[in-house]
């Protein structure tokens, strides 16, 4: 018997498909070295990421730093970033082959992420080429998740049914998101986040590795 499948998988992008966290660190370590702070941790910035820039820029600085000039170092941070974005960052073993396969099964992949949109796109482009047919990250007009703006935007462009649809990701937004979008979601293990913290989120399941995703995927439910 032929198993059904979700037609479509919608991936955030940092900590999901690519391990982007040495070269978020090392950017803001940048900025916060510009300007006299104490550096931060791969692991503090670990725990930071997964609300945009901004919010990654605010938590890394010192609680009595003005949110303007937090802007400000937000706008240094998206520059430097920009530039060395793909200095160590890199797919996460298992990835391009998962993508590789559900490209082969028909199943489309899209990615949605609170990352700047060119620099997604770029990361995507570069370690994914056409197995990643759909973008849609921080565009400076579009609600951050876990707003469902982005979901709703490509379950429109690629004509789905959000029945039909996995959202994965690998922190609490994208818990968040997969529930405002209606989407059943997937929280991966290999991520920024710890087992406790996904379940806690509220992901209906939890996937170690790219055959345990493969297998949700497949066992449509």
């Amino acid at each position: 018997m032929v198993k059904k499948m979700y037609k479509a998988v919608i991936f955030d992008l940092d900590g999901t498909l690519t391990d982007t966290l040495d070269d978020l660190a090392d950017a803001v370590n940048h900025v916060l070295t510009q300007y006299g702070f104490a550096t931060r941790s791969r692991e503090e910035v670990r725990s930071f990421v997964g609300n945009g820039l901004y919010r990654l820029m605010r938590r890394s600085l010192p609680a009595e730093v003005s949110d303007a000039d937090a802007q400000v170092y937000t706008q240094q941070l998206t520059a430097y970033y920009k530039a060395h974005a793909l200095d160590k960052t890199k797919p996460y073993e298992g990835i391009v082959p998962l993508l590789e396969k559900l490209n082969a099964r028909g199943v489309v992949c899209a990615v949605a992420t609170n990352k700047r949109e060119t620099a997604a796109v770029d990361i995507c482009r570069h370690f994914f080429g056409e197995l990643v047919v759909l973008v849609k990250g921080d565009n400076g007009t579009r609600p951050l998740k876990p707003d469902k703006a982005c979901i709703d935007e490509i379950l429109q462009e690629l004509h789905l049914a959000k029945e039909d649809v996995l959202y994965v990701g690998d922190s609490e937004p994208d818990a968040y998101t997969a529930r405002n979008a209606g989407l059943q979601g997937v929280g991966v293990l290999w991520g920024f986040r710890s087992a406790e913290q996904l379940r806690e989120a509220g992901f209906d399941k939890l996937a170690g590795n790219c055959e345990e995703l493969f297998n949700v995927v497949e066992n449509f439910s």
